[in-house]
């Protein structure tokens, strides 16, 4: 009596006649019923039950492949990267098959919007570490998985040390009140790889990274925007078709990471291949990419697409039954690969030394800072490495460019090395960031510190729930003077729109009251949808002309966001009477036509500053001749971060990036931008 299911089965005889089998089942139903209907108060499961039913979890996986098959999964570690709509869902099906250990890399934290497709996302989790609630599910599943956690973002510049040496790995800790394990000394090297992330850039790093180190690895599509699920595909990243992440990750990897060009490629339905196409040998990469067309939409013009991200106000349009199945079908991919063992060849560990897969990630020998060491201080040397400067090439002044990379001939993703290494050399005090939002996420002591030790840094605002937040960083024991723009920024418009009046009247009286006080961010945004309100462009528009007007009466510089909105922006400042004093157009994305309209204004052209972000602007082919378009006097350099701890790092890469773009040095672009900024700023 009270036995559970599973117990009572242990105690079925293994010879039992039809008719006892029946009875026994009718038993425990009958049992299952009376427990039912008298809703016995829950107790904490036994431990001598669990133990009993331990070998039981994964039977039915066992009898399905076999305990040969079974046991490698249970050897395997596997990486995921990435624990959002797809990556979460993939955990799940790898815990519940039985993989024996498990590291889950991601530093976002559970969102109300995620609930809708997110396996961590629910009522009683919003707020926590999408790593940490993963972690103890996985823990409640198959408590014998050696589970960890990486609470960062893998990319680029730290790819390498996750994968190889587990940096930053701890082991979850049970109890939410007990410290994580630091477990990265006890590492061993994933046997797998999945990248679930969703933004091409640190993609394309982490698939050049496995593919040279030879890692097993799967990456997954783009999932959002796709309404139904009709097809999910596994095909060599080389040839999937209607999918623009993976499409972007390919051009990325073909651009920045020298992988080959010559493979068969994808032939769209309708599609010929040309004579040259059908002579080339095919090439496939050996990287499985399992993602949905995009292209097989039901409702062909409803929703909405938001701009990316991690923001929580920041996501389009996406359904669970699409996510879930591209994480599943991930999983299936894996732990077949796991279980045929096409893993586990010692012939193919460790990085691939001939061949295009040994070209495509940099080797750790970089230009040297001081003649002695083979790095340079706080610039990673995947990044370094990548200008293509091979570890005999001299370290030059840094007023020079590196020979072979003119700006006008170097890729322009990259700085030169030349460049990167100067700028790592760079006195703190020569910078200054014209644009920041540390004040959102930062300690305060820790942002009073880095204000302290740049030459300056501008504390921006996006509302009137975080102008105290910036205006607390001048204050406290340590005070910085440091120059603060309030305003209310277009994402946030809808969230202000009934109290238009009264914070209005707030900003005229701060940005009167406070010295280096200016206006913004305020702008105009037509690609950020707010995920509870419905797209309100025409509030928009009002919010900015009002906070536009109101600097312009107050004779106070404004910093401008657009996005996809250059027209009614140049409208708008084409018909206003007057304009603020000075223009600040930051991480400007805008076209070099753009920006000469804006310049040669009448009366106002001499007005427009244009900023420049690594986090923003690298990622468009385009900055390179929108920097050299910019007028010398009006170049801004900015990190547009809320991280205060990324900020210092992203500044460095920005100014070599300048340097290169316009021919100058490295300590002459910091002068030159903290000069603009100086002037910007000042009354």
């Amino acid at each position: 009596r009270g036995m559970s299911c599973t117990r009572a089965l242990l105690h079925t005889p293994q010879r039992a006649t039809p008719r006892a089998l029946d009875v026994h089942r009718r038993i425990s139903f009958v049992r299952t019923r009376v427990r039912v209907r008298a809703t016995p108060t829950p107790t904490p499961p036994d431990a001598d039950a669990c133990a009993l039913a331990s070998p039981w979890r994964f039977e039915g996986t066992k009898r399905l492949y076999g305990a040969e098959r079974f046991a490698a999964l249970e050897r395997a570690h596997v990486l995921v990267i990435g624990l959002g709509g797809v990556g979460s869902w993939a955990v799940e099906a790898l815990a519940r098959s039985g993989i024996g250990a498990l590291t889950l890399a991601d530093l976002d934290d559970v969102c109300e919007t995620n609930v809708n497709r997110q396996v961590a996302a629910l009522t009683s989790t919003v707020g926590m570490s999408k790593a940490h609630v993963l972690a103890k599910r996985v823990r409640d599943i198959n408590p014998d998985c050696d589970v960890r956690i990486v609470e960062d973002f893998v990319q680029g510049w730290n790819v390498e040390a996750i994968v190889e040496r587990g940096e930053g790995a701890r082991r979850a800790a049970a109890d939410d009140a007990d410290e994580d394990e630091d477990v990265s000394g006890a590492w061993r090297r994933p046997d797998y790889v999945l990248d679930a992330i969703d933004k091409e850039r640190d993609k394309a790093a982490i698939v050049a990274y496995c593919v040279h180190a030879r890692v097993p690895l799967c990456v997954t599509g783009g999932a959002g925007g796709l309404d139904s699920l009709q097809d999910v595909r596994a095909d060599d990243l080389s040839s999937t078709t209607f999918n623009r992440l993976a499409s972007m990750t390919r051009k990325t990897l073909r651009k920045d990471y020298n992988f080959p060009k010559d493979t068969e490629g994808p032939t769209f339905p309708g599609g010929k291949k040309s004579a040259a196409k059908k002579a080339r040998k095919s090439s496939k990469w050996g990287v499985k990419c399992v993602y949905a067309p995009e292209n097989q939409n039901v409702f062909k013009t409803a929703g909405t697409k938001g701009r990316g991200g991690i923001g929580c106000d920041g996501v389009g349009g996406s359904a669970v039954f699409v996510t879930g199945a591209i994480g599943f079908k991930a999983a299936s991919e894996i732990a077949l690969d796991l279980m045929q063992e096409k893993t586990s060849s010692s012939s193919n560990y460790g990085p691939a030394t001939t061949g295009w897969r040994s070209r495509v990630w940099p080797s750790t020998a970089t230009v040297a800072v001081d003649g002695s060491s083979n790095t340079v201080e706080g610039i990673p040397h995947d990044i370094i490495s990548s200008t293509n400067v091979t570890e005999t090439d001299e370290l030059i002044d840094s007023n020079e460019t590196a020979k072979g990379l003119e700006p006008s001939k170097r890729d322009a993703s990259q700085p030169t090395s030349a460049n990167l290494a100067a700028a790592a050399k760079l006195d703190a005090e020569e910078i200054f960031d014209a644009h920041c939002h540390w004040h959102l996420d930062g300690d305060q002591k820790v942002v009073r510190e880095l204000c302290a030790r740049l030459a300056g840094a501008c504390m921006t605002t996006t509302r009137p729930g975080d102008w105290n937040d910036a205006l607390a960083i001048r204050e406290g024991d340590q005070p910085v003077n440091v120059p603060v723009a309030l305003g209310v920024h277009p994402w946030w418009a809808h969230l202000e729109k009934e109290s238009k009046d009264a914070w209005m009247t707030r900003l005229r009286d701060a940005v009167t009251s406070v010295p280096s006080c200016v206006v913004g961010e305020i702008g105009l945004d037509k690609v950020a949808v707010p995920p509870d309100a419905d797209a309100d462009y025409e509030n928009q528009l009002d919010c900015f002309a009002r906070q536009l007007a109101l600097a312009t009466e107050l004779k106070k510089p404004v910093v401008v966001h657009c996005v996809k909105a250059t027209g009614d922006m140049q409208r708008m400042f084409r018909e206003a009477p007057d304009l603020p004093p000075r223009i600040y157009m930051h991480s400007f994305g805008g076209s070099s036509e753009f920006l000469r309209q804006l310049t040669t204004m009448k009366k106002y052209g001499d007005r427009f500053y244009f900023g420049f972000s690594s986090v923003i602007n690298l990622r468009s082919p385009k900055t390179q001749d929108v920097i050299r378009t910019t007028p010398d006097d009006r170049l801004l350099l900015e990190s547009d971060l809320c991280d205060p701890t990324r900020a210092e790092y992203e500044l460095r890469i920005m100014l070599a990036f300048i340097a290169d773009v316009k021919g100058w040095s490295v300590n002459d672009a910091a002068r030159i931008t903290r000069e603009n900024a100086n002037r910007f700023y000042g009354e």
